[in-house]
């Protein structure tokens, strides 16, 4: 399956507001995402479970050596 880098780059982004929007009001099976999910200290850069996601913008070269 082939996606467009925007595309990519729009749904990582509709999840992490989605994901800030549960954050305020976190349900049960929420709190323990969210105890595992940690800021760096990095802007834009959060820890999940020892995964580092990164919402800074990336070249497409960038994107596709750090795919491979």
């Amino acid at each position: 399956m082939s996606c467009p880098l925007s595309s990519v780059r729009s749904r990582v982004m509709a999840s992490q507001a989605a994901l800030l929007k549960q954050k305020e009001q976190p349900g049960p099976y929420l709190r323990p995402v969210i105890t595992a999910f940690t800021n760096t200290g990095s802007t834009g850069v959060f820890m999940y479970k020892g995964v580092e996601i990164s919402t800074s913008s990336t070249s497409a070269e960038a994107f596709h050596r750090q795919k491979e």
